[in-house]
C-alpha cells in the first residue's frame, strides 16, 4: 500500500531526530539538527531502493545521486557549525517564539 510505503522511512527517521531535538534543547543550539536533516533523504532513499521495483541502473543513479548530496550538505552544515554560537535564523526564532521555541523547534 502506498501509504505504508510512504510513512515506513520515518520509523529509523523520527526516533533518531527526536533524540537529537532534545540534546538541541538541552545545548540550546539546534547544529546538530541541522546538519542531520539530509541524512534523513538518504535513510528514505535507501529505504525505497530497496523495497521498491524498477529498473535497477536508474535505481542505482538516483540512490547515489542523494548519497552524494545528502552527505556532502551535512559534512558542510557540521563543519560550519562545529564549535560555533546557533546560526542566527534560529536565534532569531527563539527571540520571536520566546519561552515556548523550545516545544516549536520539533516542528
Amino acid at each position: 500500500d502506498m501509504w505504508r510505503d510512504f510513512c515506513a522511512p520515518f520509523q529509523g527517521i523520527l526516533p533518531l531526530f527526536s533524540l537529537l531535538w532534545i540534546y538541541s534543547v538541552y545545548e540550546r543550539n539546534v547544529h546538530v539538527v541541522d546538519a542531520y536533516w539530509s541524512v534523513t533523504f538518504i535513510i528514505s532513499a535507501s529505504f525505497h531502493f530497496v523495497n521498491s521495483e524498477g529498473f535497477l541502473p536508474r535505481k542505482l543513479l538516483l540512490l547515489a545521486a542523494v548519497y552524494v548530496w545528502g552527505l556532502r550538505l551535512s559534512c558542510f552544515l557540521a563543519y560550519r557549525n562545529w564549535g560555533q554560537p546557533e546560526d542566527h535564523r534560529y536565534q532569531a526564532f527563539r527571540r520571536y517564539y520566546g519561552p515556548q521555541y523550545w516545544w516549536i523547534s520539533f516542528f
